[in-house]
């Protein structure tokens, strides 16, 4: 049996659905209720990643206890204390979140043996993940810094996202650019962790794949 089967049903479709809601919510412009929208969008996505890992008793209580809860309380902490510090740590509790489970969604993907439709749903959302797990990073060192990242308002979520996934992407498009050597050497590593992904995941998606051995025709 395929490792994948430890996900509950639909368990990637909700991510999913959870991640393309953040991407849009993040592009809005809308000063009042933009803020809210990104923190529901953020909670959506967080809900669905402790329930894609809830088969499995001992992560859903680590996620679920461990990280999910204090990453929604600082998510939305953030709304009622506007400081400094909350956003960085609320970025940095998003960021750690999402590795984790990140990290669980590629072992075993990447350990299953069959192609299946989660197997693929996975792997988008593992491209995604990783995009927002840097938006989270580009975000805490801005916060340290406010010259690291030239162009990047640390306070605006969809100004982290829209630099991530150019930078994932490799599209470079130099409206934002990275100043100081910590953040030359995030940028860095993310280009290169995209690339090496999608690469690893072609390869491993190719080995995986088992053609259909056709009968002999009958004469």
């Amino acid at each position: 049996m395929s490792k994948l089967s430890k996900f509950p049903p639909y368990g990637f479709g909700y991510m999913l659905f959870g991640m393309i809601l953040l991407l849009f919510m993040s592009s809005t412009e809308h000063d009042v209720f933009s803020p809210h929208l990104v923190r529901i969008s953020i909670s959506v996505l967080l809900v669905a990643s402790v329930y894609l890992l809830s088969r499995d008793r001992k992560k859903f209580l680590l996620v679920g206890l461990v990280f999910g809860i204090p990453t929604m309380l600082s998510t939305w902490f953030v709304l009622v204390y506007p400081t400094t510090l909350s956003l960085f740590f609320d970025y940095l509790s998003n960021a750690l979140f999402f590795s984790y489970v990140t990290y669980v969604v590629i072992h075993n993907i990447f350990t299953s043996k069959e192609i299946t439709k989660d197997t693929l749903l996975g792997s988008v959302c593992i491209y995604l993940l990783l995009g927002f797990i840097w938006s989270f990073l580009y975000g805490s060192l801005a916060i340290m810094n406010v010259d690291a990242i030239h162009g990047l308002d640390a306070s605006d979520v969809g100004s982290m996202v829209y630099f991530s996934f150019v930078t994932l992407s490799t599209l470079g498009y130099g409206d934002i650019v990275p100043l100081t050597r910590p953040a030359r050497l995030l940028v860095s590593a993310e280009a290169i962790a995209g690339q090496f992904y999608l690469a690893i995941l072609v390869a491993r998606l190719m080995g995986m794949y088992t053609p259909k051995s056709k009968k002999p025709r009958k004469t």
